[in-house]
Order: C-alpha cells, then structure tokens, then sequence
C-alpha cells in the first residue's frame, strides 16, 4: 500500500506532500458531521453544524436562533442560548424524539466492555440493527445535570427575571427543509404529534445533528476495491475491514464499527482493548491480553463466519 500525505500550512503555499510504503493501515479519521440534505446548500455563517458554533464566532444577540437536535451538543448550545451572555431574541430547540436523558445506569454501562462488543459481532444483522437503535440513549442522551440546568434556566427567565418565554421547543418535530428569505431563514417543519406542517422564521441554525461514518478521501483510489453497505465497512472479528487486497495487507478501522459492534463501539473506555486487538493481529501473535475482561454479565460467545 502506498500512501500520501499533505502537510497543513497555515501559508497560501501549496502544501508539501511525502509518500510512504506500507503493509498495513489503521484509520483513526473519525466521523463526519451529519447534514441533513436541505440544509447543505444553505451551509454558512447563518447554517452551521453545530462543530462549528465555536468557531464561526456566530452572531446571537437579539436573533432567532434554532438548534435542530437533542443530543448532548445540542443541549448545551442550547443552554449557552438561554443566557444573558447570548442575549437572543428567541430560542427554538427542534427534535425528532424527545428531550431525553442518557442512560448511564450501572447495568447499561456494563455492555461498554469487551465481552459485550464480542458478544454483539456474533449476532444476525438484523439483531444488531435493533439493539442499536433500542441502545441509543446509552450514548446519545443527554446529562441528567444538563437537563436540569436548562429546566432552572426556563423557570429564571419566566419567572424570577419575568422575560416571558424566549423560546420554543418542538419535540416530535422534522426539519424537512430551509428557505433563504430577505430577512432571513424559514424552516420548513413536520409535527409527528399533529401531523402538520409549520414555517419558522429564523435568523440563525445550528445542526447538532451528529455524525457519520465516511470513507476518508485518502482512500479514494482504493473505495471500489472495498467492500461498502452505503456509508458502512464490512468489519472482520480483529477490526480489519473487507477488501479484495492480499490478505496480508489490512485495513483497519477505529471507530467505524458501531453497526457491527453495537453503541459502545466509538467510546473512550474500549479504545485501549480495540487497539491492543488490532496490534496483535497485525503482528500475528499475543502481545497483549485481550481475553477475560471482567463484566458481571456472562455474555456468551457467539461463533461467527470469520472466527
């Protein structure tokens, strides 16, 4: 495999390149961010996702701003919104679900373990896919602390401040498109509740609508000799991804395994043992302990085609 390489320069000078030979890769890119197709034309200082709040120094005070999602991003945008400091005219938080908690409950946090991401490759696609969604607010919640801050936060601006309501929240609501008017932004919105359809007049959105898993274009040259479902790799047992180059050649993945591995597949707390299991295969024996980690669930070890 050979692979090139860029460097950042902060100068308008064409960035240096370098070129490498090398048996194996291990991809650590990460996702990307996740946009709905309506918004993509509209992308700019007024359309921002939300990994790009802080850096678009974005203008909040006496404007309609939106924030279109209701995971731990968007709860704390959100609440930096609801301040004196942000001084906006009006607060719109939009989400398909609800506002809901993350679950970080003893039990549940038992499946970030090894034996359970093993247990979880063993089973039937289909299985995996209805885990995954039944699972999503074992990580995608919001802090139950957060929760509460902005309740006291709605309470305060009502109540003790008497600044009315400045704001809105649509739970069970679709963003399905944007309009770029004169003076400003109109949302197109969908209530599941009523099933009916609202226009918002909004200066500013903020999409906290996540991320996704994409192919990286250093690998552009090899994408049709790799084997994709949509956006997703086909993922061996050691992290090894499904191509048809020598067998001797992997390509591995971090974080990119989630719909294989289940929800605890992008945290913190498996990034060691994942590593350690892409180390060892790589090389071709044990260097490290992977095996027995300690979990009060006996998660049973399902045989797989490629174990």
């Amino acid at each position: 495999l050979v692979v090139n390489l860029a460097e950042n320069s902060s100068s308008d000078e064409r960035p240096k390149t370098c070129q490498f030979s090398t048996r194996n890769i291990v991809l650590g890119t990460g996702p990307s961010p996740r946009l709905p197709a309506c918004a993509e034309p509209h992308l700019g200082p007024t359309v921002v996702h939300s990994s790009r709040f802080l850096l678009e120094k974005i203008e909040t005070v006496g404007k309609r701003i939106a924030v279109v999602g209701s995971g731990q991003s968007g709860a704390e945008i959100v609440s930096y919104l609801l301040s004196r400091d942000a001084g906006c005219r009006k607060v719109h938080w939009i989400t398909r679900l609800n506002f809901l908690p993350i679950d970080d409950s003893p039990f549940t946090e038992e499946i970030f373990t090894p034996a359970y991401s093993d247990f979880f490759f063993g089973l039937e696609p289909n299985v995996q896919e209805r885990l995954v969604k039944e699972q999503r607010l074992a990580s995608d919640g919001i802090s139950i602390e957060l929760i509460k801050k902005i309740y006291r936060q709605l309470y305060e601006l009502e109540f003790v401040e008497e600044a009315g309501r400045p704001w809105q929240f649509h739970p069970e609501t679709e963003l399905s498109d944007i309009e770029r008017k004169s003076d400003g932004l109109a949302l197109k919105l969908h209530n599941r509740f009523a099933q009916a359809e609202e226009t918002l007049p909004i200066d500013v959105v903020v999409l906290a609508t996540g991320y996704e898993n994409r192919v990286p274009p250093c690998l552009d040259a090899l994408r049709h000799r790799i084997n994709l479902d949509g956006l997703k790799y086909s993922v061996r047992e050691d992290f090894s991804i499904e191509w048809d180059g020598p067998a001797t050649q992997n390509i591995s993945v971090q974080n990119a395994a989630r719909h294989c591995r289940g929800v605890p597949d992008p945290n913190l707390s498996l990034m060691a043992w994942r590593s350690a299991t892409i180390v060892n295969s790589l090389i071709g024996e044990k260097i490290y302990d992977v095996d027995n980690a300690s979990t009060v669930f006996d998660w049973p070890k399902i045989a797989t085609a490629t174990s």
